[in-house]
């Protein structure tokens, strides 16, 4: 009997707190209602919050980063993140006691006047594009507090130059469409945007950020508008794209250079030659679709690449004109004496890594040829013995000054090579 009474008393108790907690969650809700139906039954959403037009508003911003990244191709710089708004509406004020005890509630924007930030250097024609609006927190204060997540689009004046090693620099100004200074003046939270960065940019790394503000006079109207700007100093960090370049520039570079020591005889020079001129020219083609037509300066790759293109072209030329000079059906007209010396000039050879064989040498051969037919004379063994001994003026004249010429171009394009990398990536 005892333990029946017992459950009975515990099963009240709990009956009457639940009544209470309902009662006091009621009186909560019935609080919030009132003080909305207090503040916005004569609040009008259009017009600016100030007692007297002659003190504008204040408006603290902060600019919260969570990822950029840059377009090459349409030259616009993408920021994704938050803007931390905050400003005082004297006509949103109340005592919290005479609201149960409320110091905060949450509003939407429509019920509430905000300022008019816009994004003057807007690159896709939406002034502020406003991803999720959120709620606004507004305190017995008259204070508010707004954080809505945006998405910022703005051109940026790319400096190409040194692509794929180049820095930009990339500025969002933002500001208000409507108010000038004497209705609304922005002030920075912070001395420069936070970064609050959500997910790492491969391409580019953020080196520095500053802000500033400042205000400005338009044609259309006598009165200054106030403007935050923030500015973000990128490097771009893509090893795989740069390898890539290196690796195939370098290729295009070493086919050249070595398509100068197949002999000029050799067909083969030709074709090495042309497959590095096709490749060469794949290369352009995929930097002028990867790069913007547009830039403020010509990049310093495309100028390798061209100059690279021209220097095949004009070697394959010279592999052509080479192949008929060293060619046997060119006839056995003999080069100038004085022109020949210098092609015998053993320091010369000695420089341009050519073969050197004195007077003497050949002298020797043609000697010991002469011996060895001497016992049994023929047409067949006179006619080596007279090729032998017009040996290095006649037959081999022209490929001798083939491969001289040959020589000369390697060192000279050695040489442009050379300035081409020194002037563009030193």
């Amino acid at each position: 009997m005892f333990k029946l009474f017992k459950y009975i008393l515990c099963f009240i108790l709990i009956g009457f707190y639940s009544v209470s907690v309902v009662a006091d969650e009621s009186s909560w809700i019935t609080s919030e209602e009132s003080l909305r139906k207090a503040l916005l039954s004569n609040y009008i959403q259009t017009v600016i919050p100030v007692e007297n037009h002659t003190h504008p508003i204040n408006v603290n911003v902060a600019l919260i980063v969570n990822h950029i990244d840059i377009s090459d191709i349409d030259t616009k710089a993408i920021l994704h993140g938050s803007l931390d708004l905050q400003w005082n509406d004297n006509k949103l004020q109340w005592n919290p006691n005479d609201f149960g005890g409320l110091n905060s509630i949450y509003l939407t924007k429509e019920k509430l006047w905000v300022p008019d930030l816009s994004l003057y250097n807007t690159a896709n024609g939406i002034l502020l594009n406003i991803k999720h609006e959120g709620t606004i927190k507004l305190s017995s204060n008259g204070k508010i507090h707004w954080t809505p997540h945006v998405k910022l689009e703005t051109y940026c004046r790319l400096s190409l130059k040194y692509w794929p090693f180049d820095k930009q620099t990339c500025p969002f100004i933002l500001g208000s469409w409507v108010h000038s200074s004497r209705a609304l003046i922005p002030y920075l939270s912070e001395n420069r945007p936070i970064l609050d960065i959500l997910a790492n940019n491969h391409n580019w790394k953020i080196t520095n950020t500053h802000s500033f503000i400042e205000e400005k006079i338009y044609a259309c109207c006598p009165d200054p508008y106030p403007s935050i700007t923030f500015t973000f100093d990128l490097d771009r960090k893509s090893p795989m794209l740069v390898w890539l370049i290196i690796t195939i520039i370098s290729s295009i570079i070493l086919m050249c250079l070595a398509a100068f020591w197949i002999p000029p005889c050799r067909g083969e020079k030709i074709l090495l030659n042309g497959i590095a001129l096709l490749l060469n020219g794949y290369c352009i083609k995929y930097f002028i679709e990867k790069l913007p037509n547009f830039s403020q300066d010509l990049p310093l790759i495309i100028t390798i690449q061209v100059s690279t293109f021209i220097l095949l072209t004009i070697s394959v030329i010279v592999s052509i004109i080479l192949l008929r000079i060293s060619s046997n059906s060119c006839g056995n007209g003999k080069i100038n004496q004085g022109f020949n010396r210098i092609l015998r000039n053993k320091k010369l050879n000695q420089i341009l890594c050519l073969p050197y064989r004195d007077e003497d040498g050949i002298q020797k051969d043609q000697t010991e040829l002469k011996d060895h037919f001497e016992d049994g004379k023929s047409a067949d063994s006179n006619l080596l013995i007279k090729k032998q001994q017009n040996l290095g003026n006649s037959e081999n004249d022209g490929l001798i000054l083939a491969i001289f010429i040959d020589r000369i171009f390697f060192y000279i394009y050695i040489i442009i090579f050379l300035i081409l990398i020194l002037v563009c990536f030193i």
